[in-house]
């Protein structure tokens, strides 16, 4: 008798190490975390148009048009100068507010980020 309970301990014991090893978990690993959003220069706009971020967030826009644009701050906030196609600029959010810009060179070309 006692030997049938040793075994079944020793079962146990290796049911809940091989368990505890596989890797398997009930919650799914967190994603990436970012604090980034993009937006896209192409065809002579901003896509999206509007993007709303927390405070503390920060955009990056990329130029996928075969021209340069800049991402200028419609009240000096922010001012990329002039990306060349295939560049980024990045600028990051501190306090919330309606931020509207345009492209200097494109001044048809509009967006706002709303932070929150």
């Amino acid at each position: 008798m006692k030997k049938l309970a040793l075994l079944l301990v020793i079962i146990s014991m290796v049911t809940v190490l091989i368990t505890g090893c596989s890797g398997y978990s009930s919650n799914p690993p967190p994603g990436p975390s970012s604090n980034t959003t993009s937006v896209v220069i192409s065809n002579f706009s901003f896509s999206p148009e509007t993007i709303t971020v927390k405070a503390g967030a920060s955009v990056t826009w990329t130029n996928n048009d075969s021209t340069t644009h800049t991402v200028t701050s419609d009240i000096g906030a922010f001012d990329s100068g002039h990306l060349s196609p295939g560049a980024t600029f990045n600028f990051t959010f501190a306090s919330s507010g309606n931020f509207t810009y345009h492209c200097a060179i494109h001044p048809t070309m509009k967006g706002t980020v709303i932070v929150e």
